[in-house]
């Protein structure tokens, strides 16, 4: 779509100020849930007004504190959390394409300007915007299912006698049982993550 895409993280932090002061939009992608807040705060107040800032870190109330959206809204940048639902494509370009994509407690900007609709529109991603209360209810459905799963496979999983078992049962079991390992290879493999959603969301 033509833009310009500046990648910040903890080799190039020091350029990050520059970088967000002279940028459209502002995607904070992957970060400890606990400094989601704080940083999209720091953000926002050298943003330039009518520009965006968008959080995809399945966290609705990070601690210790609040995103303060009441005080994003007044420095006039349009805010929104991004949630990408999708499996894995091969080649992992197509990974979006058709996919479920949900915006929660969106700045009324943000939606009126069309600008994350047309973002996803050649990826024909389907794009759902939801309330506060809507995105944490359904977390706790979407989230808890595969947690849940990976402790009881799991502990299937252990006795077989070999690898070998497990992986031509894999091949045998097809797409869905593909999915099933990613989601107990997902849980088993990010502790951190997992303990900031069951935290940060009430329903789970």
């Amino acid at each position: 779509k033509g833009y310009k895409v500046n990648e910040i993280d903890r080799d190039n932090q020091n350029e990050l100020e520059s970088f967000v002061r002279a940028s459209d939009a502002v995607w904070i992608v992957t970060m400890p849930i606990e400094e989601v807040g704080e940083r999209m705060l720091e953000c926002s107040e050298i943003m330039r007004p009518g520009s965006y800032l968008i959080h995809g870190c399945s966290i609705e109330n990070p601690y210790p504190r609040d995103i303060d959206y009441d005080r994003i809204e007044k420095l006039s940048v349009h805010w929104a959390h991004v949630h990408f639902h999708f499996r894995p494509q091969v080649p992992l370009s197509r990974t979006i394409l058709g996919q479920t994509v949900t915006a929660s407690i969106c700045s009324y900007g943000v939606l009126l300007e069309g600008w994350l609709q047309d973002l996803f529109s050649e990826s024909k991603c389907n794009l759902l915007v939801l309330t506060r209360g809507e995105h944490d209810e359904l977390t706790g459905v979407s989230q808890l299912i595969h947690m849940i799963s990976t402790f009881l496979v799991a502990d299937v999983w252990k006795e077989f006698p070999s690898g070998q078992t497990l992986m031509k049962g894999l091949a045998l079991g097809g797409p869905p049982a593909q999915m099933l390992i990613r989601a107990v290879l997902r849980t088993a493999g990010a502790s951190g993550v997992v303990e900031g959603i069951l935290r940060n969301h009430p329903y789970t």
